[in-house]
Formats: structure tokens, C-alpha cells, sequence
């Protein structure tokens, strides 16, 4: 009996994280600056139909975490270490490059919403930016409103975006890039 229950209880997790992976998560992200700074992410996962799930807001005091000198060089050593065993590649950025090509084609925007101003203190530089930034201006689908001031360096504005995702389709850009990566050479 005991048995039994233990097996209904681990199909019905592994179903339930079946469900999780296939079915799509929804994100709420709100950025702003403009009158103070705020930050919070909610996600909705089970394509939609659970409650809110509160992953950050930068209103809520966070925890603070005090760490001794010590243990930061300990950690800064075996970084190091461990760094110098991984092999490198020339093309380490293209497939960073690439795997965040990928990882944004997974990613569905349902709502863009930007307001913003943004100078960079010297106008040929702002201006030039503003031009990169063109592309995402017209062709987002979003009501995107980028404003530069070419008077002074700046970011003041707010930003609302809703999209989904579903996580099984970020496992293939994840697994191709750490065989492209950290995979034999070939």
C-alpha cells in the first residue's frame, strides 16, 4: 500500500514537470527609473493558468550576505584554477553570439512597451546608437517610444514586457552550445 502511494506520487511529479517543460511559462517584466527605480518579474507558468509567481522585485529588501576576505580569495583561486583547465576557443563570443539568436527565437513577445530617454553624453554616439536601436523601433510590434537627448548622458524611462516561452525549447540552443563550446575538437 505505502509502495503503491509512493509510485501515484512520483508519476505525479514527473507529470507535472512534464507539463512544466511543455506547456508555455509566461513573464511579466516591469523596468523602471522615472520617479524611482524598480524592477519585478512575474511568471505564470502551466501555460498561463496558475497564479502569479513573484521571482523579483527590487522593492523588497533583499537578504545581505556577509563573506570574509578569506573565503572571496579561496573562491577567486579555484576560479582561476578551474579556468585555466577549461579549454578555450577563438570563436567563443560568435557562439555566444549565436546561442542568444536562438534562445530569442524561443521567446514569443506578446507585449513591448517602452518609453525612454537615453543620451550618451557626446551626440555622434547617441546618435549612432538611436540608429542601432531603429530596427527594434519599427519592426517590434510593440509600442516602442526611444527619445535620444543629445545634451546630456542619460537613462531615465519605464519598460513593460510580456512574452512566453516554452522551456523545452531552450534546451537544444543550451546542448548545442556546450558541444560547440566545450565539446571535442574537431
Amino acid at each position: 500500500m505505502v509502495v503503491q502511494l509512493l509510485l501515484w506520487l512520483i508519476a505525479g511529479f514527473l507529470a507535472l514537470v512534464t507539463l512544466f517543460m511543455i506547456l508555455p511559462v509566461r513573464v511579466a517584466m516591469s523596468l523602471q527609473n522615472d520617479p524611482a527605480n524598480r524592477a519585478t518579474v512575474l511568471v505564470r507558468p502551466f501555460g498561463g493558468i496558475s497564479p502569479q509567481i513573484e521571482v523579483y522585485d527590487s522593492s523588497r529588501k533583499s537578504k545581505s550576505k556577509s563573506k570574509s576576505k578569506a573565503t572571496d580569495a579561496r573562491k577567486s583561486a579555484q576560479r582561476e584554477k578551474s579556468a585555466g583547465k577549461m579549454r578555450a576557443r577563438d570563436n567563443f563570443v560568435t557562439e555566444v553570439v549565436v546561442l542568444v539568436r536562438r534562445v530569442l527565437c524561443a521567446i514569443h513577445i506578446e507585449v513591448l512597451r517602452v518609453d525612454a530617454d537615453f543620451g550618451l553624453g557626446d551626440p555622434a554616439d547617441t546618435g549612432q546608437l538611436f540608429g542601432h536601436f531603429c530596427p527594434l523601433i519599427y519592426t517590434s510590434g510593440g509600442h516602442v517610444n526611444l527619445r535620444p537627448d543629445f545634451g546630456e548622458a542619460c537613462l531615465r524611462g519605464n519598460i513593460i514586457a510580456q512574452f512566453r516561452v516554452i522551456p523545452v525549447a531552450l534546451i537544444w540552443p543550451f546542448v548545442g552550445f556546450g558541444w560547440r563550446v566545450f565539446g571535442p575538437f574537431r
